[in-house]
C-alpha cells in the first residue's frame, strides 16, 4: 500500500507541473491535469493523516505541533534556498504561500492545504463509520447549493469549474473527507461491493476524462457537472492503485519514495525551473523534459539539504512532543 501511495502522489504533482508548462507547449492545451492532480493530492493527504492519527493519535496541542512543525519548518526552508538574496520575494511567498490575508488564497495550493490541516481533527472525528452515508450527502449537496447560487448571481464562469474560486477550495475540501473516509472503510469491500474492477476502473478514470473535456468545450451552460466528474476520476484512480500490489526492489522503492517525499519541494521548485527553461529558450521538446528532469533533481536535492539541515532540530523539537 506504501508503494501505491508514492506512485499516486507522484502522478499527482507531475500533473501538476504538467498543468504550469502553458507558455512552453506548443499548443496550450497539452498543459492539463492541474485540478486533477491537486485533487488527488488533497485526498492523499487526507488519508494520510487519518491513517496516521489511528495509528497513533495525539491531544489537539500535540497534534498541531508534530504535523505543522513538519510541514512549516520545511516549506519556509524551501523558500528560504529558492530565494537566496531577494528578501523581498521571501516574505511574498510566505505572505502568499503560508499567511491567510486574501480571498484569492481560495484557489491556491498551499493555502488551501495548510487550512485542511487545521481542520483535520474536527472533520476526523465527525467522520465515524457510522457517518459515512451523511458525508457522502453532504460532499453533494454543498456544490450543488453553491452552484445554485452562483448560476442565479448571473456572474459569468471562467471557463473551467470546477477549479476556480471558491470552488476549488470546496473540491479541496470534499477530495479531503474522501481521504479521510476511505481510510475508515475497508477498501477491498468497496470494490467488491461495487464490482469495480481494474478495467472497470480505467474505464471510469478516461470517460469521467472525456466528458469533462466536452463539457468545456461545448457544454458551458452544464459545467458543473465537471465537478462531480473530477470526483469520480480521483477516486476511481486513487482506488485503481490502491488495489495494486506493486512488487518492488529495494532501490526501486526508495527511488519512489524520494520522489514522493520530495513532493512539496517539486511543487515549489518547477516555477523556477520553468523561469529558466523560458529565459534560456529551449526549444520544445527539450523543454518540457528540461522542467520535469530538473525539477524532480532539484526538489531532490533541496529535499536531501532540508533532511541534514533540519533533522536534529526536528526530532529535538517533536521529540518534547511526543
Amino acid at each position: 500500500m506504501i508503494s501505491s501511495l508514492f506512485i499516486i502522489r507522484i502522478i499527482a504533482i507531475l500533473l501538476i507541473v504538467n498543468s504550469h508548462l502553458s507558455s512552453i507547449y506548443p499548443f496550450p492545451a497539452l498543459s492539463f491535469g492541474g485540478h486533477l492532480g491537486n485533487s488527488i493530492f488533497y485526498l492523499i493527504s487526507g488519508y494520510g493523516l487519518s491513517l496516521s492519527y489511528q495509528h497513533q493519535p495525539l491531544t489537539i496541542v500535540k497534534w498541531f505541533k508534530k504535523r505543522f512543525i513538519k510541514i512549516l519548518i520545511p516549506l519556509i526552508i524551501i523558500l528560504g534556498i529558492l530565494n537566496i538574496g531577494d528578501l523581498k520575494g521571501l516574505q511574498n511567498d510566505i505572505w502568499w504561500q503560508i499567511i491567510w490575508h486574501s480571498s484569492k488564497q481560495l484557489e491556491l495550493f498551499l493555502p488551501v492545504l495548510l487550512v485542511l490541516y487545521v481542520f483535520f481533527l474536527p472533520l476526523n472525528a465527525l467522520l465515524k463509520k457510522q457517518y459515512i452515508i451523511y458525508s457522502f450527502a453532504f460532499i453533494i449537496i454543498l456544490p450543488a447549493i453553491l452552484f445554485f447560487i452562483r448560476m442565479n448571481s448571473g456572474e459569468p464562469y471562467r471557463g473551467d469549474l470546477p477549479s476556480e474560486g471558491i470552488f476549488f477550495s470546496v473540491n479541496a475540501l470534499a477530495c479531503f473527507i474522501f481521504g479521510i473516509m476511505f481510510s475508515k472503510v475497508e477498501l477491498g469491500k468497496i470494490s467488491r461491493t461495487l464490482s469495480l474492477t481494474h478495467i472497470k476502473l480505467l474505464l471510469i478514470i478516461v470517460g469521467s476524462q472525456i466528458i469533462h473535456k466536452l463539457m468545456t468545450t461545448y457544454f458551458l451552460n452544464l459545467i458543473w457537472i465537471n465537478f462531480y466528474l473530477n470526483f469520480l476520476c480521483v477516486a476511481a484512480i486513487f482506488l485503481l492503485f490502491i488495489s495494486i500490489n506493486f512488487q518492488l526492489s529495494i532501490d526501486g522503492f526508495n527511488i519512489l519514495k524520494g520522489i514522493a517525499t520530495s513532493s512539496l519541494a517539486i511543487y515549489l521548485v518547477q516555477f523556477k525551473i520553468i523561469m529558466l527553461a523560458e529565459h534560456i529558450k529551449i526549444n520544445f521538446p527539450y523543454s518540457i523534459l528540461f522542467v520535469f528532469v530538473h525539477s524532480l533533481l532539484w526538489a531532490y536535492a533541496v529535499s536531501l539539504f532540508i533532511e541534514i539541515l533540519s533533522k536534529k532540530i526536528l526530532n529535538k523539537v517533536l521529540h518534547t512532543v511526543d
